[in-house]
């Protein structure tokens, strides 16, 4: 996938970075948008350009404003809100129509390329600079305009992964005003040999950091992707194994629980691979079952497993993830449910094609289905996902 991150190779080899320039000097942000090769003349005609200085602290911009054309519309896929293509400088934000499966850019939004776009989750999209680290989490509506952001300094070091809607799959939504959204951080320490855990900042509705915690596993030499809750209250963190050669398409889910002080802990591992599917679960926990299916619909060679979500509350105790999001890098995309009972991949309605060759499908987000089913005397959920579970009454789909 294309990303750059100058930061991090410099974290994980400091000794071989003292004589590295910092890509952005303060006196060189202006020219930002000229460096790149990339005019106004030759962006998209949907593009936002926006001065390269400061995107986001001039809400009142006419380029803010709301499109009226037939980009505009919202999608009516039930179940897929956004998905966010990334490149250094660019967000594209695509919609899906349910019914014909055609991708539409409703928004195209474009800076000076240390301005890395990082995930999508609810109505937030979230922005991080490559030269500094900080983090520019956007609100945005429903036709992808800009409503509002919230800057947020981390630690030097704290590389943003991904963001989740901590009440996705939910049925109905949270109101906005009581959702919360958590940010996963990979962190870096001093040398190569020394990788702290990932870090979870917890924010309220508005992108104020309310609390943060560490995941009780350490990732090294390993790429992590994305990070979400689940409408049962277990989580997920898609990631590449370690050694895994780059662009193999191996990669992994961790399932995580609570325990009963209410820390985290790991409960199970999923390996996918692009040409083979499902190819093996290890349990870190006793009385967790695995599941895997060698014999999965596969995305194919080239395709990365960059994200993942959950779009329904009932059924979804199996396995946090319903849906996962597999991208190449010209501009195409496939979303695959996942079985129920188990981690097979089940075919995609429809790939998601785009004309934005050179980017990366890196992170989408679902949206509450019309009608929310009301299962009868429903069974309560299982403690740990993995166990058995049907069907609750009244909800066949699920």
């Amino acid at each position: 996938m294309k990303r750059t991150y100058p930061l991090v190779v410099c974290a994980l080899l400091a000794s071989a970075c003292d004589d590295y320039e910092q890509p952005y000097g303060e006196d060189e942000l202006a020219a930002d948008s000229e460096d790149a090769g990339e005019t106004e003349d030759e962006l998209p005609e949907d593009a936002q350009v926006i001065d390269p200085m400061d995107p986001i602290f001039d809400p009142d911009d006419t380029q803010f404003l709301d499109p009226t054309g037939v980009q505009a519309a919202a999608s009516t896929d039930p179940m897929l809100s956004w998905v966010l293509y990334s490149e250094p400088g660019t967000a594209h934000l695509v919609q899906v129509d349910a019914a014909t499966g055609t991708a539409t850019t409703a928004r195209t939004w474009s800076f000076s390329t240390h301005w890395l776009p990082v995930g999508i989750a609810g109505n937030k999209l979230l922005w991080q600079r490559t030269d500094t680290g900080e983090i520019s989490l956007w609100t945005i509506n429903a036709t992808g305009g800009y409503a509002g952001h919230q800057i947020i300094t981390p630690p030097a070091g704290y590389t943003a992964r991904g963001i989740t809607l901590d009440q996705e799959g939910q049925c109905p939504v949270a109101d906005e005003e009581d959702r919360t959204y958590t940010v996963l951080f990979q962190r870096y320490g001093s040398s190569p040999w020394f990788t702290p855990s990932p870090a979870l900042w917890h924010l309220d509705a508005n992108g104020a950091v309310t609390s943060t915690e560490t995941l009780p596993t350490s990732y090294p030499w390993s790429y992590l992707r994305d990070f979400r809750y689940t409408a049962d209250g277990h989580a997920a963190l898609l990631y590449r194994p370690v050694f895994t050669l780059l662009g193999s398409g191996d990669s992994a889910l961790d399932w995580y629980g609570r325990d009963a002080n209410g820390d985290l802990e790991r409960l199970r591992t999923d390996t996918y691979s692009a040409t083979q599917g499902n190819i093996g679960c290890t349990a870190h926990q006793p009385g967790v079952q695995c599941f895997f299916d060698t014999n999965d619909e596969i995305p194919g060679a080239g395709h990365e497993l960059t994200s993942m979500l959950t779009t329904r509350t009932a059924g979804g105790n199996n396995l946090p993830a319903s849906y996962l999001l597999w991208t190449r890098t010209d501009g195409t995309a496939k979303s695959y449910r996942v079985g129920l009972y188990g981690a097979k991949l089940l075919a995609p309605e429809a790939p998601i094609v785009t004309s934005h060759a050179g980017t990366s499908a890196v992170s989408f987000t679902g949206d509450a289905p019309e009608f929310c089913p009301i299962p009868q005397n429903p069974e309560p959920p299982p403690e740990l996902p993995g166990d058995p579970v049907i069907d609750p009454p009244g909800c066949p789909e699920c």
